[in-house]
């Protein structure tokens, strides 16, 4: 694998430096991922790399999120929110309108193949009751405000529902912390944000913390390209 990134590097500065699109000829669908997310979509243009990692394992530190492993589809469905505005972000929106529908489908696909890896979590970071209190949350929910649990929808083990849930399942606490804030701000994410905004309406700050720090204790799952889809 290094020597192919290696070898990719090299091949985007000739192009670059030639003034040429560095795609080619007759690549298939994973290399062509590989290549966008190594080298960007085109000339000049940012590469996922970058933030991502070529292997898609995130920056955990800075909330960076692990793409490796993701369902191709949800990662193809959330470069398309980006790219039309229904997501918002202004990092992530003027590199996914880079890229064509070809092209999101194939750095998904790429990312999607990657072996994922548990987000590294420093010892101590969460006391043993802010786990126990997340891990309530997450499978049992909130009664009081009527919070369903985020189990019901993502799985028992965090691991997503084909076609209609993530897996949230090892990704870093500072990536979850800051996407509940989001859907609490009631920030543009896709078609179906309405339910997941009207849920983590009802969260409070320690609330985010607690099932952020238990999600990030869950094992990730195995590779599953095929299928997928959104919170």
């Amino acid at each position: 694998m290094a020597f192919v990134i290696r070898s990719a590097y090299a091949a985007a500065l000739l192009g670059l430096s030639l003034g040429l699109h560095p795609a080619v000829a007759g690549e298939d669908v994973m290399q062509s991922g590989q290549r966008i997310a190594v080298m960007g979509g085109q000339p000049g243009h940012a590469s996922c790399a970058a933030c991502h990692g070529a292997d898609g394992a995130g920056q955990p530190a800075l909330g960076i999120p692990r793409l490796a492993g993701l369902p191709a589809d949800y990662l193809e469905r959330q470069l398309a929110y980006f790219a039309d505005g229904e997501r918002d972000s202004a990092i992530m929106a003027p590199y996914a309108m880079r890229l064509d529908a070809a092209q999101r489908q194939a750095v998904a696909r790429y990312f999607a193949s990657q072996a994922p890896q548990q987000a590294d979590t420093p010892p101590g970071a969460a006391s043993r009751e802010l786990l126990a209190y997340g891990k309530e949350v997450y499978e049992h929910g909130i009664p009081q405000s009527r919070t369903p649990a985020c189990a019901q929808c993502h799985g028992i083990q965090a691991r997503g529902v084909d076609g209609f849930s993530p897996p949230l399942a090892g990704q870093s606490p500072g990536y979850i912390v800051r996407q509940l804030d989001q859907w609490r701000s009631g920030s543009l994410r896709g078609a179906a944000g309405k339910f997941m905004r009207a849920e983590a309406a009802h969260l409070s700050d320690r609330d985010i913390q607690a099932l952020a720090s238990y999600v990030a204790t869950l094992s990730v799952p195995r590779n599953d390209s095929s299928n997928g889809g959104e919170p």
